[in-house]
């Protein structure tokens, strides 16, 4: 079977319309629960493969080196000293955590320079020489660093008694104390081990809680009441199997009386279990955990800069309405913005009811247009964290989650030059990974779902071998590639459609220097695995699919797990179609041979899907993607053709479409690729209906999402609140986002910057919902080679984010034998659902990610941001670019 093509990992299928087929198509994908952590007997399997090839090391003759001082990898917010070893020759060096290298300034060599880390988590530092002003520079070198600022105080308990990361106020009358018991440490056999000791929560709420003034003059106060919130911040298996877990613990102290403002306490907690600590309370200037912002920043002429006051998870009153705020520059004290806090709505939110279980109000800021760095403060609560304002920030995170990306390629050895992540190459053939033809189509599994893919896959196996299935991204908690990452592929072409040269910037990856883009160039990763797969006659199978879920201990480089390669059908075939013929367009300008190569492939599955056999109940999937298909072609070559089976094929021709539903990438990305086709070739009367569904469903998704106490977003209001559909590290905003390029209206863009703001920590547990950005990112995401091979987690993941427990069958072993065990207090299905999510990787549901939910979504999102910023004073002015026949959204 020469010649075939490679299918994106998704542990999720969303590729139906409507509530109900998704969350079918969701759980048979994925064969939730635990079947990833057993060991089936019968499950068929390879030799076990020899030992992969490794990346080539670096010359340091030539590149030069970049480590960080620390010796243990990891430090805490703030300058961070880097040392260096120049290439010889060099008089100039650029370090830092930029790998576009866009905002570093050249400086002199040294041996050493001191960089500002503002991002947790897992952070890639960058560095790169050069002889002399204007000369070329040298490829990078690039170190890893682990930020965690409050790691000394987890590990205190190895040694003795826990010591409180933080006191902050909630109020004169309310303390926030977090205790971290311990942090989880991945061995990189599979197993992992707590260091550090954990505590019984009915400990820390038993326990006597007091305040003394430092000084002596003032009587102790007792606590009157406390409550503590316990949440897990990682877990693992022991060698015997055995839960692992490190828990956070906000102790929730209200005091019988209210603290002095100014006056320095020492709080004392339970005996024999916490060490005393001192805290000056000063809720007018402290960081509070009541104020949450968006961790890694806005634009300065982003139209909506907001933050949220939100109370605790606890039985207290709210605070009043009309609280004032302020806005003060970080550096200077000097207050620039004044307000007052507004209540958000969160009774019946996307007609649910409250989904957050807090009061919400909105401090609205959006006035500060300045470059810096500021803080939010309400009057007797306390400030939030610093919140930049920079002209790069939507752009660096186009960058970092594009980059992210190349940690997701199978087929290849990941390590320096291009990352410190070191991974041996997985599932090549050269390295004796095989993979035989299965007569089971991926459309087959999805018409069969709930279930899982691999009884059906299995069933189907034939001897035939199909030694072209590798490469392609794979997804968070598989190594397993299906056709739907292609999504992200045209999620990458429409980026660059929008921003033009904004995005050719280098990403340090093997292809940089190359005269395709890398943002364009680490998707075409995908779709040419998927090129391989296809067949002679034009077919496109779904995808490589394993045997199983990875099994325990097992790497991407060590499994053992046959695969097979799914049988074509016609839904596969037609998404890939769409995809390559739109990849024509935007490789032709770099490399016109490799565009006419995809137009010839594109044309050849078109065919081929057009008289292909569409099986039973299958109808609505086919068509959907037939439309997509055929307006891509349309858009490509304008074929009169194209535009005919385009008709025949959408129901954007019927009035009654309302949700375009942009997740599934059917009826949405039809549409807009109709409306990108030249107008010569269009129907006028097709299109206006066209623009007018856009908007009708870009209003829909804003009605929906202004019930929401945090104003997130989702592609279809009607979706269930699980795996990912609500919010998380992927802002749901493909759908408001093309309103704007195609009307302007500053609403939809608003929305979109909103949405943002909850991904990115602006949530009720400040999480940032992206490895590596922000104060608080997601540090344990389900990525199997990290978990059982110890490989470190990069920067610019998206998480999946809340999930609503108890709504689904398959999710009840979650508190049975995570959750429960590790000291969850409140339990999951009794929270809220803006506080169902939990920063553990064994939970996929929270913690998993997919190529097209998640990347794709996410560089969306913030490539739309940073390509329609208007830029401020003093900034180089940005051509925008639009889709053809489109809107640039600049008014």
């Amino acid at each position: 079977m020469p010649g075939r093509n490679p299918a994106p990992l998704g542990s999720a299928v969303i590729a139906a319309l409507g509530a109900v087929v998704v969350v079918s198509a969701i759980v048979g994908t994925l064969g939730v629960g635990r079947g990833w952590l057993s060991r089936g007997p019968d499950i068929p399997r390879l030799p076990v493969p020899p030992v992969a090839q490794q990346a080539p090391e670096a010359d340091p003759a030539e590149v030069g080196r970049v480590a960080v001082a620390d010796p243990d990898g990891v430090v805490g917010f703030g300058p961070l000293m880097v040392q260096i070893t120049a290439p010889a020759g060099a008089s100039e060096m650029q370090v830092g955590t930029d790998p576009t290298f866009d905002t570093l300034g050249w400086l002199p060599v040294a041996s050493s320079t001191s960089i500002e880390m503002r991002h947790g988590g897992a952070q890639q530092i960058f560095a790169r020489f050069r002889s002399e002003p204007g000369a070329p520079p040298t490829a990078p070198a690039v170190a890893a660093v682990m930020v965690d600022s409050t790691i000394a105080f987890a590990l205190s308990s190895a040694e003795g008694l826990h010591r409180p990361s933080w006191v902050r106020a909630r109020s004169d009358e309310v303390t926030v104390v977090r205790i971290e018991a311990g942090r989880v440490e991945r061995v990189g056999d599979g197993t992992s081990r707590l260091v550090g000791r954990t505590i019984d929560v009915s400990d820390l709420a038993a326990g006597r809680w007091a305040a003394t003034a430092a000084n002596g003059d003032l009587a102790t106060i007792e606590a009157e009441s406390v409550r503590v919130v316990s949440r897990p911040r990682g877990t693992g298996r022991d060698d015997g199997g055995g839960l692992v877990a490190a828990v956070v613990h906000d102790v929730e102290i209200r005091w019988a009386e209210p603290l002095r403002r100014g006056q320095q306490y020492r709080i004392a907690g339970p005996a024999d279990l916490v060490e005393d600590v001192f805290h000056r309370h000063d809720p007018d200037r402290a960081v509070s955990p009541a104020i949450r912002v968006n961790q890694h920043g806005h634009h300065p002429a982003d139209r909506l800069k907001v933050a949220y006051l939100i109370s605790a998870l606890t039985p207290a009153p709210a605070p009043p309405d009309g609280l004032a705020f302020r806005v003060v520059d970080d550096e200077t004290g000097t207050v620039v913005h004044t307000g007052s806090a507004v209540r958000r709505p969160s009774a019946d939110e996307i007609g649910r009811g409250d989904l957050t279980g807090a009061a919400v109000f909105e401090l609205d800021y959006s006035a500060v247009d300045a470059e810096g760095r500021y803080r939010v403060c309400v009057d007797g609560i306390g400030c939030s964290e610093p919140v930049t304002v920079s002209n790069d920030v939507w752009a660096e995170l186009v960058a970092t989650v594009s980059r992210a990306m190349y940690h997701q390629r199978s087929g290849i050895a990941l390590g320096p030059p291009h990352t410190p992540v070191a991974r041996p190459r997985s599932h090549h053939p050269d390295d004796g990974a095989t993979a035989v033809a299965s007569t089971t189509s991926l459309l087959d599994v999805m018409l069969a779902s709930p279930g899982d893919p691999f009884p059906l896959l299995i069933a189907g196996a034939t001897a035939e071998a199909v030694p072209e299935a590798w490469g392609g991204h794979a997804d968070a908690g598989d190594w397993d590639r299906r056709i739907q990452h292609l999504w992200y592929v045209r999620a990458a072409i429409e980026a660059l459609a929008v921003g033009g040269e904004r995005f050719t910037w280098d990403l340090n990856i093997p292809e940089s220097g190359d005269t395709v883009p890398d943002l364009l160039d680490e998707a075409l990763w995908s779709l040419d695995a998927f090129a391989r797969l296809q067949h002679p006659d034009g077919a496109v199978p779904g995808g490589v699919e394993s045997a199983a879920h990875p099994q325990p201990g097992a790497t991407s480089w060590t499994d053992d797990l046959a695969r097979y390669v799914y049988a074509p059908d016609p839904f596969s075939t037609y998404v890939f179609a769409g995809v390559a013929a739109q990849a024509a367009g935007a490789v032709e300008p770099y490399e016109p041979d490799r565009a006419a190569t995809y137009d010839a492939a594109a044309l050849a599955a078109m065919n081929w899907a057009e008289t292909a056999p569409v099986p039973d109940g299958a109808a609505g999937l086919v068509a959907a993607q037939r439309a997509v298909a055929a307006a891509a072609l349309l858009q490509r070559n304008g074929d009169p053709q194209w535009h005919a089976v385009f008709t025949a094929a959408t129901t954007l021709d019927d009035q009654a479409v309302e949700h375009l539903s942009c997740a599934n990438h059917g009826v949405c990305d039809a549409a807009w690729l109709y409306l990108g086709a030249d107008t010569d070739v269009t129907q006028p009367a097709l299109r206006a209906q066209i623009e007018a569904a856009v908007v009708t469903n870009a209003d829909l998704v804003l009605a929906a999402a202004d019930t929401t106490a945090l104003g997130w977003t989702m592609e279809d209001p009607r979706a269930p609140l699980v795996w990912g559909n609500g919010f998380g590290g992927a802002p749901h905003t493909i759908g408001v986002l093309r309103a704007y390029l195609l009307t302007g209206d500053d609403r939809y863009r608003a929305a979109a910057e909103r949405a943002a703001a909850v991904t990115l920590g602006a949530n009720p547990t400040g999480t940032s919902f992206i490895t590596g950005v922000g104060t608080e990112p997601v540090r344990y995401p389900l990525i199997v080679d990290a978990v059982n091979g110890g490989v470190p987690v990069w920067p610019g993941t998206p998480v999946y984010g809340p999930h609503s427990f108890g709504r689904l069958d398959d999710d009840s072993w979650v508190d049975t034998w995570v959750l429960g065990p590790s000291g969850v207090t409140p339990d999951a299905a009794s929270s809220p659902f803006a506080w169902q999510w939990f920063d553990v990787s064994e939970v996929a549901m929270v913690n998993e990610f997919t190529v097209f939910q998640s990347h794709a979504a996410a560089l969306h999102a913030f490539a739309v941001l940073a390509a329609t910023a208007r830029p401020t004073a003093g900034a180089e002015p940005v051509e925008l670019v639009a889709t053809p026949g489109v809107t640039n959204g600049e008014s």
